[in-house]
């Protein structure tokens, strides 16, 4: 079958319009949240302050806080702890349950594959916590422990325990005492990252392959779920019977809390094959404050998780150059075109 010059070359304008477009203009890309910071050959580093940002911690969150139960004569208060204490060195050993892992997906639009000068992080992404795994989250076979309490918080005679993304120990003090002690868990933690301003964009800075872009009063973190299970026993103290907190119930915020970091990485590896390996680096730190109910005698108390610590993504996308040259190829090919067809009318 014989296409006419016409058909071909207005095919050949189509595509190198499709092949370009994505160059230029805004390209959606859904990146894939790495937990464990060693897709591709990376090597896991430990989740500390002093890391925070570097890709290959890969994506966890440390949690932090303290809880206050203002009640006369004298307010009780402590800080979270971990349920079991930290030893080893990560990633093989305990890294805490105060510290969780993540996974999920993290939508990102860019405004040119072959050297974007500006990133848009859109919000409506699953970044999604793992059940606490002692020796690992990632590692195969490794079994994933229960912490205290169960779903529900069980009863204060039985805490119980249950799976869950962090564990907590409780223990407030007033002057000498702990009057109230117990644990609580979060489970079900999910959450989102996306700009202040909805689909505004930050500017790229640094070479191209190992980008820049601001996360301070720019990027947030918003929850979209988390269920805070509680049972903390109340005691006498100075002759004062404290309050109990018992029970369950959702911490979950579409609130975005601005992130108080100064930078986010965007790295790009050629892969070979027409491919390219884009990473993301994207370090944040948020607050959230939740009011505990507690009874015999009734009392509110206030508790405050800190989230701190870096989301590591990453995405397999059409090699930039490749599409360019194509687009190329095409642009020259197209004025060819055009000169046998004025030809063909001539003759």
């Amino acid at each position: 079958m014989k296409i006419s010059s016409r058909v071909l070359y207005g095919g050949l304008a189509a595509l190198y319009l499709c092949v370009l477009a994505p160059s230029v203009h805004a390209t959606q890309i859904q990146f894939t949240i790495d937990p464990s910071g060693t897709a591709n050959g990376l090597v896991g580093v430990a989740p500390t302050a002093a890391n925070r940002g570097i890709y290959a911690a890969g994506s966890y969150l440390n949690l932090s806080g303290n809880m206050n139960v203002p009640f006369s004569p004298v307010a009780a208060s402590g800080n979270l702890k971990a349920t079991s204490t930290s030893s080893g060195s990560f990633p093989t050993g305990d890294p805490g349950s105060l510290t969780g892992f993540f996974g999920g997906t993290l939508n990102v639009d860019l405004d040119n594959l072959a050297n974007p000068s500006s990133i848009a992080l859109t919000g409506g992404s699953n970044i999604a916590g793992i059940n606490y795994n002692r020796a690992y989250a990632e590692t195969p076979g490794n079994p994933v422990f229960s912490l205290a309490p169960a779903i529900g918080g069980g009863t204060l005679a039985t805490p119980g325990k249950a799976p869950a993304d962090f564990g907590i120990r409780l223990m407030l003090s007033s002057i000498a005492t702990a009057p109230i002690n117990g644990n609580a868990a979060l489970r079900n933690v999910v959450g989102d990252i996306a700009q202040t301003v909805p689909l505004s964009s930050a500017p790229l800075s640094g070479p191209a392959g190992d980008q820049t872009f601001p996360t301070t009063g720019n990027l947030s973190l918003g929850l979209t779920s988390a269920d805070l299970d509680y049972n903390m026993t109340g005691s006498a103290s100075l002759g004062v019977q404290y309050p109990s907190f018992l029970g369950s119930g959702s911490i979950g915020s579409t609130t975005l809390s601005p992130a108080n970091d100064v930078a986010a990485h965007l790295t790009s590896v050629p892969l070979g094959a027409g491919q390219t390996l884009l990473r993301l680096s994207i370090p944040f730190q948020t607050t959230i404050t939740e009011t505990l109910t507690g009874f015999s005698p009734s009392a509110t108390g206030t508790i405050s998780f800190t989230f701190s610590g870096s989301i590591a993504a990453f995405a397999v996308v059409p090699e930039p150059t490749s599409m360019a040259l194509i687009g190329i190829g095409l642009a020259c090919l197209a004025p060819v075109g055009v000169r046998r067809l004025r030809r063909k009318r001539i003759g």
